[in-house]
């Protein structure tokens, strides 16, 4: 997906390289994750700044060779395999309405979308912003295709009552389009994602994301059999 930001999402915000997708960037290394960082999302194309805070860093994800097209999960993966818990709840119900905030800001293309503050704060509310306006300055937009969108929360990490992260896979079907029409990209593959959280006021919001894939082509989250 175009995901503006972060993931303009699937993809902080997920978004496109100018107009497509950065092919060849790399995530940050696993001595550097988790921690406040800067990187770059495949699926934005520009930085976006995530601080994780009181995160140590975690097992590098398996390298998958090849590049795989997904327009659902696999059915032998559930959308959660996390653990259950109250915690797990709330704060996956406060990522899908940011998400869902994010699409409709990215459907008109406004930056200061009114429900965007909802459930996106801090970094990630200003590198999306940032991004659906150089996109607009580049004159391309999102437009939704035909694909299923999916993602599947594999974790949750609190390191207080007020900071939590997950590990997500998403699968997006927004595409950026020309003014002409034209796809300049498409949403081809899931991502994987250290999805930050901060508790602002008493609501959980997005505060921040970083792609930790190990490969710019391609994602075990394609893989079929249990995460």
């Amino acid at each position: 997906m175009l995901l503006l930001v972060a993931g303009l999402v699937g993809g902080l915000v997920a978004v496109s390289t100018g107009c497509g997708a950065d092919r060849t960037a790399k995530p940050a290394s696993t001595a550097e994750a988790h921690s406040a960082s800067t990187t770059v999302d495949p699926r934005v194309g520009g930085e976006a700044s995530t601080t994780i805070v009181g995160f140590g860093p975690s097992e590098p994800t398996t390298t998958v060779a090849s590049t795989t097209t997904i327009a659902a999960p696999p059915s032998t993966k559930p959308l959660t395999t996390a653990p259950p818990s109250q915690l797990l709840t709330e704060v996956t119900a406060a990522y899908d309405a940011a998400y869902a905030d994010l699409l409709a800001a990215e459907a008109v293309m406004d930056e200061n979308y009114p429900a965007l503050p909802n459930h996106i704060a801090g970094v990630q509310l200003e590198a999306i912003r940032s991004r659906i306006r150089s996109l607009k300055a580049d004159g391309v937009s999102a437009r939704g295709n035909a694909s299923i969108p999916w993602r599947r929360i594999e974790a949750i990490e609190s390191a207080s009552s007020v900071a939590v992260r997950l590990t997500a896979c998403r699968f997006d079907n927004t595409d950026a389009v020309d003014s002409t029409g034209t796809v300049v990209d498409a949403a081809t593959r899931p991502y994987r994602y250290v999805e930050a959280f901060e508790q602002v006021d008493g609501v959980w919001k997005w505060a921040g994301r970083e792609w930790i894939d190990q490969s710019s082509e391609s994602s075990d989250c394609a893989l079929p059999g249990p995460s």
